[in-house]
């Protein structure tokens, strides 16, 4: 799965090895006995010991609650802050509640009286190459050949822009859209004539694609396609159309178009992938795109179709008000990309509380499971901790707001600090 290195933020930054030792010691104090101390804050809010105030600024927050919800550090912990890709794990959370974990994404096979083949995209996010080999077997299967394919985008908006995007070439920039292959992206080298070459066994170079990077001038290595004359949909359906020739379908065009209510639906292709896996994914390499795939299929499901980023935004609101008793939750786009979603840790804290039952869906190293986030100036982590050998989990937030500064770091001190040698003793 080559795809999902999207932006990776893979692996903790910092003394992970030390810093998983003396947090596995310091919560199983926690667990013995730790919990009579923490009944109430120990430490005020805003006052902090000095190594922790250190590498704190004004415009950084930091929570900190054992197993049993009592909290160990507080700092500046209502106001609002940016979480970067830390607010994917509010939208995991909304996407797994509503949808449900074992819940995938479809796709509708359609033929018409004109013996074309119709393919509807529902918003998959992991309509790979690896799974669109398989499809235009069970495709050819069912139809030997077809007069052209067309392909029916409009389950979403569209254009649809994601607020935080850019207009580079970075994979983290990718257009969102209800029908798109491998994310938006494709993986090449220059070959022999200066001719684009797939960097990867299972996406072959397609004319489509080569044209698109010639034109384009790209540099070798992973970069998008763009929503511009809807290359983006039309990759997908021309990828399609190179595995269905190498099952001997043919068909002669790719174009652009909508099943209408006479047509026939062929089967319902169901994703491999279950919303569970998706998300995980997600998590693990921090991709944006597939993120923003789930919280505008969440939208365009509660509000009907087609998506839309009012959508999304107001079906987010409105759980984070009556499953969350967050009241306004500031939410512009659901990956984290945009500096205008804004949240505070106490908030956040309720959301890991929420998702405790899906936190293997995170990463994981020595006891911690975690999700990190980062923009310029932005540094952030939230998680959990397990106490001792038992089920139990701590949760912590640190949002670090403040250019320069390192969530890691502020986590680092607070398993260093005087109050968690002040435990360990006891």
């Amino acid at each position: 799965m080559k795809y999902l290195g999207l932006k990776a933020g893979k692996g903790l930054p910092g003394r992970i090895g030390r810093t998983g030792m003396i947090l596995w010691v310091w919560v199983v104090v926690l667990a013995l006995g730790g919990s009579t101390v923490l009944s109430k804050d120990i430490t005020p809010e805003n006052t902090l010991p000095k190594s922790l105030s250190r590498v704190l600024s004004s415009g950084d927050s930091l929570l900190v609650e054992d197993s049993r919800g009592n909290i160990v550090y507080a700092y500046n912990k209502d106001a609002y802050r940016t979480p970067a890709s830390t607010f994917k794990v509010f939208t995991s959370l909304l996407a797994l509640e509503k949808l449900k974990p074992d819940f995938r994404f479809t796709a509708g096979i359609y033929t018409d009286s004109e013996n074309n083949l119709k393919i509807k995209g529902f918003g998959d996010p992991l309509l790979i190459s690896e799974v669109l080999g398989p499809l235009a077997k069970e495709i050819a299967s069912r139809m030997p050949s077809c007069k052209q394919i067309v392909l029916d985008s409009s389950f979403f908006e569209s254009p649809l822009e994601i607020p935080g995007t850019g207009s580079t070439a970075n994979p983290y920039d990718a257009p969102v859209g209800a029908l798109c292959a491998n994310f938006n992206t494709v993986f090449f080298d220059w070959g022999p004539g200066r001719k684009p070459v797939s960097a990867e066994p299972q996406t072959p170079m397609i004319p489509f694609a080569q044209k698109i990077i010639i034109d384009k001038k790209y540099p070798k290595g992973r970069v998008l396609l763009t929503q511009e004359e809807e290359h983006t949909t039309l990759y997908a359906g021309h990828l399609l159309r190179h595995f269905l020739v190498q099952d001997g379908m043919v068909c002669r065009d790719v174009v652009l178009g909508k099943v209408e209510p006479g047509d026939t639906l062929l089967f319902t292709h169901e994703s491999p992938y279950t919303l569970s896996e998706v998300v995980k994914k997600a998590l693990e390499y921090s991709n944006n795109f597939i993120v923003n795939q789930v919280f505008l299929t969440v939208g365009a499901r509660e509000e009907g179709a087609p998506a839309t980023l009012d959508k999304a935004v107001k079906t987010a609101r409105a759980f984070a008000s009556e499953e969350l008793g967050i009241k306004d939750l500031q939410i512009a786009e659901g990956s984290g990309l945009s500096r205008d979603n804004r949240i505070a840790a106490i908030q956040m804290m309720k959301v890991l509380k929420k998702f405790q039952p899906y936190h293997t869906l995170m990463h994981q190293e020595e006891g911690i499971w975690y999700k990190t986030g980062t923009l310029t100036g932005v540094s952030t982590l939230v998680g959990y901790f397990q106490v001792g050998e038992g089920q139990d989990l701590g949760r912590f937030v640190i949002f670090v707001n403040t250019p320069g500064g390192s969530a890691r770091r502020v986590l680092d001190k607070v398993l260093e600090s005087q109050q968690a040698r002040t435990l360990l003793k006891k």
